[in-house]
């Protein structure tokens, strides 16, 4: 007779099939839903990639790193309905370095095609970038599974998950009018679910990581909504942040930034969460007989160590971001006062600071829930491995 474990079901790697198979579908069901581009495309137009053969730059003036005016672009299309025609079209410079983009023969661009009664009309938007992010996605997710195996396949499937549910629920739910930070911290949830039990199993383990991790996101968000009204933010301080707002004013980009804040150190969080509910369940594997009170302590030593390393880590994170910013400030001597108390220094602290504080949370929710959990039911052996 097969035997059930605490956590209801058949066996750890049953559960674990049941979990993938489940996640397939979703994965299925999110690439077959319209968003984004489907929902406004007539399917009259064709994005493709376009060999640039000659350039005429007469029209395009030059100060110091801006350009602007027209670029002729002479293009051979390599794909779609009209590969191999040659067409000549203009690359609109807008004199903003980071949008604009000269371009020089052997290049290759992605065109907009469009077929009118004069004939072809093409749209160059920008350098062809499609190919590099495939190769180095998918030299991502070799590498992934050479290293971690199967547990490596599992994590490109939430990798995957990720990225869908973020582009097809999170971003078109907000734009419809919900509330961005009850449908992030939806898709939070769903995600930590999803990704803590992928990789750790639907066990104790994984259901540690998860609220421990899922607790500390509540507490980001609770410190961003409590704390960012005091710093005096809107919200706009984010690239794209205005250009969204004009073009969706019925948005609230406020609480569209309190979002993000708990959104950007969902990951360290859950990566937190792992490491001390894995390690409670080494501790609780080889000392069966230790205490609740002392697994909690045990768990929370190891919290401690490497809650050390993880805020630093986010801080390294954070400030990729904006090195940027400080640079600029750096350069034109602007008073540390000044600095400090500017919108963009101002919405950069909040965002690593409260996002720290969360992370620091995650170890002490994650000892007393692997405690309870772990110190409950049927006593681990050593070949519970995933248990």
């Amino acid at each position: 007779m097969r035997r059930r474990n605490v956590l209801g079901g058949f066996g750890i790697k049953h559960r674990d099939s049941v979990l993938v198979a489940a996640l397939l579908v979703a994965i299925a069901v999110l690439l077959l839903w319209p968003a984004g581009e489907k929902r406004h495309g007539d399917g009259a137009t064709e994005r493709v990639e376009a060999l640039v053969t000659d350039v005429d730059n007469e029209q395009v003036e030059t100060f110091g790193v801006v350009n602007q005016g027209e670029q002729a672009v002479t293009l051979k299309i390599l794909g779609g309905n009209h590969a191999g025609e040659t067409v000549t079209a203009f690359n609109s410079l807008l004199g903003d370095p980071e949008l604009d983009w000269l371009f020089s023969p052997g290049q290759r661009a992605l065109v907009a095609v469009n077929e009118t009664d004069d004939g072809l009309l093409l749209d160059v938007l920008g350098p062809y970038r499609l190919r590099v992010e495939l190769y180095l996605t998918l030299m991502f997710f070799l590498l992934l599974v050479a290293v971690a195996g199967w547990v490596g396949a599992k994590a490109i499937l939430s990798f995957v998950f990720s990225v869908l549910l973020i582009w097809k629920a999170l971003i078109p739910l907000c734009l419809a009018g919900y509330d961005p930070i009850i449908v992030s911290l939806g898709i939070v949830a769903t995600l930590t679910g999803v990704i803590t039990l992928l990789v750790g199993g639907v066990s104790r383990k994984g259901v540690t990581a998860f609220l421990g991790g899922f607790l500390g996101l509540l507490t980001t968000c609770a410190l961003a909504m409590l704390f960012a009204p005091e710093f005096h933010l809107i919200g706009t301080t984010r690239p794209f942040a205005k250009s969204l707002l004009f073009t969706n004013p019925q948005l609230d980009v406020y609480r569209f930034f309190i979002a993000g804040v708990f959104i950007a150190c969902s990951g360290a969080v859950m990566d937190l969460a792992m490491d001390i509910a894995a390690a409670m369940q080494e501790i609780k594997q080889h000392h069966p007989a230790i205490t609740g009170r002392q697994l909690f302590t045990s768990g929370l030593k190891v919290g401690q160590a490497v809650v050390g390393t993880m805020t630093t880590t986010l801080l390294l994170a954070y400030s990729g971001g904006y090195m940027m910013m400080l640079a600029h400030f750096m350069s034109q001597e602007i008073p540390l006062a000044v600095m400090m108390n500017s919108t963009f220094f101002s919405s950069e602290m909040l965002n690593t600071m409260v996002g720290s504080f969360g992370l620091v949370t995650v170890a002490p929710f994650s000892a007393l829930v692997g405690a309870l959990l772990f110190s409950h039911g049927r006593q681990p052996q050593p070949n519970d491995a995933a248990e």
